[in-house]
């Protein structure tokens, strides 16, 4: 597909309340119509704020324990042991963490939010260019990740109350949660908590809208995106493990 059928696919949809909500239940209740309609869109920023408010509520609900955690001594004793400060330079340096915090969980999540999507987005980008020999430009890719990820508010706003009912940190849909926390080694267990029914959902979200750029079948499209998701955890699971030892 060159400019020119970009240009001929491309609308001039209003982001009005009725599309929102369209599109909004359209990735859960018919992904494959709707991925295929916001890929010449405007509102790629939509799901990019519902998302990234979502994450600002599951970090504002661990706060309360972050900053619990700033003030015991035993992490004091052991910030003063890394940073080579004394305790009274150290106390002071974790006093301005904690009054940064907020600020940094306000901040930091948006950014987190658009650089997984656009990471996500730039493998598909150059795999689409690689190997399906794709002339999609980078946009399109980017508004179909943008909304197949919106499945992720989902998990997110159950995550909350899971926490304020201290039921657990996270939800009992990964793999992880069929092992005991001891019965694993660190390295698998960080591969078990990314295996999980959202993530699946989100590869299922992905695949189609991968089909709906690309022209291909769903079986391959699948493929694709399920061996770049494994390579993710994987390299995920390595990073958790290197941090770990060090």
């Amino acid at each position: 597909m060159n400019k020119a059928d970009d240009n001929a696919h491309s609308t001039e949809t209003g982001l009005t309340l009725h599309w929102f909500l369209a599109r909004c239940a359209g990735v859960i209740l018919n992904p494959r119509g709707t991925l295929q309609k916001v890929l010449y869109e405007k509102g790629a920023w939509i799901p990019i704020v519902i998302v990234s408010i979502a994450l600002v509520g599951v970090r504002l609900t661990d706060l309360p324990a972050t900053m619990a955690q700033y003030s015991d001594p035993e992490y004091i004793n052991s910030y003063v042991q890394q940073s080579g400060l004394d305790s009274t330079a150290a106390a002071s340096e974790i006093d301005k963490i904690k009054v940064n915090l907020p600020v940094a969980m306000l901040v930091g999540s948006p950014v987190l939010v658009l650089a997984n999507i656009a990471i996500v987005t730039l493998i598909i980008y150059i795999v689409g260019m690689i190997f399906f020999h794709s002339k999609v430009r980078f946009s399109p890719v980017f508004n179909m990740v943008s909304w197949a990820t919106l499945i992720n508010f989902i998990q997110l706003a159950l995550t909350i109350p899971y926490k304020l009912l201290d039921l657990g940190d996270n939800l009992p849909t990964n793999l992880a949660a069929l092992f005991p926390a001891d019965s694993i080694s660190t390295y698998f267990r960080s591969i078990f908590q990314l295996i999980d029914l959202f993530m699946i959902w989100e590869v299922y979200l992905l695949s189609i809208g991968l089909t709906a750029i690309y022209r291909i079948k769903m079986q391959l499209a699948v493929s694709t995106i399920g061996t770049m998701f494994v390579f993710i955890i994987v390299l995920n699971a390595v990073v958790v493990s290197i941090s770990g030892i060090l």
